[in-house]
């Protein structure tokens, strides 16, 4: 059972059902989680967590098992695209635990050159990772999603979405 009270596997079904999860940052480097993405990854049985980034847009917190996985691919793939954002990724990791008030800190350089500061973040699980968002990329992508969405509801719709 999770600290909060789920079974396993309940806090990952409802991270997925609830989407984008509302938390913080700050100017010290530190990046607030959520309540259900602390308990989330605390229920992993992992202490290590890798901070990191592969677009420079994002952020993404991986347990130590899913970065070391995910690394060994990169590091044996030979194309330019595989090298590309393997450094990019080891460029801005930093690896720690979660500290007693639910942060995790990331490096200031990723901190400074995402402009994550004092301002909402948003979290969002997906395979293997947990992707968090600056303020103005979650209004970027959000007024992207609006555009012209009466159509591709349409278009989901015929996927059999209901």
């Amino acid at each position: 059972m999770a600290p909060d009270g789920t079974q396993s596997g309940e806090l990952d079904e409802l991270l997925e059902l609830e989407g984008l999860l509302q938390g913080s940052a700050d100017d010290k480097g530190r990046i607030k989680l959520p309540k259900k993405v602390w308990t989330y990854l605390e229920q992993t049985g992992e202490t290590v967590f890798v901070v990191t980034t592969l677009d420079l847009e994002t952020i993404r917190i991986y347990t130590r098992k899913a970065w070391l996985r995910n690394a060994a691919i990169l590091d044996n793939a030979t194309s330019e695209a595989a090298r590309s954002v393997y450094y990019i990724a080891k460029v801005y990791a930093s690896a720690g635990p979660i500290d007693g008030q639910g942060r995790l800190r990331m490096s200031q350089k990723l901190r400074k050159d995402l402009g994550f500061g004092r301002e909402p973040v948003y979290f969002e699980k997906s395979r293997d990772h947990i992707e968090v968002y600056s303020e103005s990329v979650y209004q970027t992508r959000l007024a992207v999603a609006r555009q012209n969405l009466p159509s591709k509801v349409r278009e989901v719709e015929a996927l059999g979405v209901r």
